[in-house]
């Protein structure tokens, strides 16, 4: 398992043209920054790994670039779709019975018939998923349906927002969102309005199940309300979860150095 000094430093510099570095592509830096913290999400290895954001530790035009220490491994081209490989191949998870982490937070009191439900909703999301890279649309219509369907299965919620987030419908991944996080409050037992919560109000550390959703949704939604130009609401959020989750389970020290450098550059 990956140690507390295990990091992974993403290169988001961006040379001008004609720069002797060469010249950097925003979309693409960017996108991949995400697509690292998604998967160390994915796997639950915050707080184990770090994620940086600077430059610069190859040429632009050799970019996207990922720095993982304490190995030292330069990797050059990278694209979110290289990522699982090279994560599982530096921070391997535990393999002994019992220790596996699954990609999503288990759904909790599903009704009587959950078995059956959960099924379509996993096949739904199967479905979704396959259709993406050709299809954007059926994977929406896919994703609504099962929504329908089963109002209160976490992973629903998870996938809309990150499809809706990744399309920048910043307003309709923020709804989406904040629809997780309503759903995980029911599931959790505790109130659904993050204003109103302490670290008394649900087991937030461990965090598991509908509490660790209900953290991880917050997240995205302090970078959603960044990205939509409010980031003293944004700010406010981050201190909430510093409250909630000061073992930085879900990693939102990302989105606070995010934070820091959109005040900075203001």
């Amino acid at each position: 398992m990956a140690t507390a000094q295990s990091r992974i430093l993403v290169c988001t510099q961006q040379c001008p043209p004609g720069h002797a570095h060469g010249s950097g592509g925003d979309a693409a830096a960017l996108t991949l920054l995400q697509a690292v913290v998604d998967e160390i999400d994915r796997r639950r290895l915050w707080p184990s790994v770090a994620v940086e954001f600077k430059g610069c530790p190859s040429p632009c035009n050799q970019g996207p670039a990922l720095l993982l220490y304490p190995e030292g491994v330069l990797y050059n081209g990278v694209t979110p779709a290289d990522l699982p490989a090279i994560i599982a191949n530096h921070f391997p998870l535990p393999t002994s019975p019992g220790t596996e982490h699954p990609p999503l937070p288990a759904v909790a009191k599903r009704p009587a018939d959950g078995a059956a439900l959960r099924a379509a909703t996993d096949a739904a999301l199967t479905e979704a998923a396959a259709s993406l890279a050709t299809d954007a649309g059926a994977t929406e219509r896919r994703l609504e349906q099962a929504a329908r369907a089963d109002p209160g299965a976490l992973a629903v919620h998870f996938a809309r927002y990150k499809f809706l987030f990744h399309r920048n419908r910043l307003a309709e991944a923020e709804a989406a969102t904040r629809d997780g996080l309503a759903a995980a409050a029911a599931q959790g037992g505790f109130a659904a309005d993050w204003r109103a919560l302490s670290r008394a109000a649900a087991p937030w550390s461990p965090a598991a199940g509908p509490a660790r959703f209900y953290l991880f949704s917050l997240k995205a939604l302090a970078f959603i309300r960044l990205r939509r130009g409010d980031p003293e609401q944004s700010r406010t959020l981050l201190d909430k979860l510093a409250e909630l989750d000061p073992d930085d389970q879900v990693g939102a020290e990302v989105i606070r150095a995010l934070h820091r450098g959109a005040i900075d550059a203001a």
